[in-house]
């Protein structure tokens, strides 16, 4: 069997069709007629493509050797995940210093008539830093365990 063959079963097997298979992948139809007729072969990067869409492994589709797929990392995600914990780590931080500072006023008998908006504020942004950590390392967590 050749890698048309094999991308022509797996397509048939997921029960798509050309054009929903090519806007998936970003291909044009006529890319995946050539692919499947063997007038053409994908390149790494298209096989890479495939190889996660299909959830099969380089080396089946190239080859035909049965080996277990692994789906890979997305670096991105996990960039911009960590980047959403470390905002909410920044606003947890400003909730607390929004929690400490009318105590802090209170201990140096200084006087302010803010320290009654302070302490709301705070609340609200412990509450919002727990939503984004909570919410982006369930996110974080689910990606790295893709890999393993």
């Amino acid at each position: 069997m050749t890698v048309g063959e094999r991308i022509k079963y797996l397509r048939e097997k997921k029960k798509i069709s050309q054009e929903k298979m090519a806007f998936d992948i970003c291909v044009s139809r006529q890319t995946i007629s050539k692919w499947e007729s063997g007038t053409a072969s994908p390149d790494s990067s298209n096989i890479t493509v495939l190889c996660d869409y299909f959830k099969v492994s380089a080396d089946y589709l190239l080859n035909g050797i049965e080996t277990e797929y692994k789906p890979k990392m997305d670096n991105t995600v996990v960039a911009l995940n960590l980047v959403y914990i470390s905002i909410g780590v920044i606003i947890l931080v400003l909730g607390i210093l929004f929690q400490t500072v009318p105590t802090l006023k209170d201990e140096v008998k200084v006087s302010s008539s803010s320290s009654f908006i302070e302490i709301p504020i705070g609340i609200i942004l412990l509450v919002i830093s727990g939503i984004i950590i909570i919410v982006f390392g369930i996110k974080l967590i689910r990606e790295i365990k893709k890999i393993g």
